[in-house]
């Protein structure tokens, strides 16, 4: 089996250019401990300060996930 790299994939370094930024929703409490909530806050607005520059992508595992995202984003003023 080929790997990535020897695919010619490889991660970028962040000062590289790229075609986007990935973040992963922040969903587990145990990852979090009572400050998941401030957590969301952070990623929204790490989007928010993103975007201008560049497309933000972010992974959420579900549909009532991707809804709560979206607000978080949109009170950011990251929609």
């Amino acid at each position: 089996m080929e790997t990535p790299a020897a695919l010619g994939f490889s991660m970028p370094a962040e000062w590289e250019p790229h075609e986007a930024t990935w973040l992963a929703w922040p969903h587990n409490p145990a990852d979090w401990p009572d400050k998941l909530d401030t957590i969301r806050w952070v990623y929204a607005e790490m989007a928010r300060k993103l975007a201008p520059g560049e497309i933000v992508r972010m992974m959420v595992r579900s549909a009532a996930e991707e809804q709560m995202a979206r607000r978080y984003l949109q009170r950011a003023g990251a929609d």
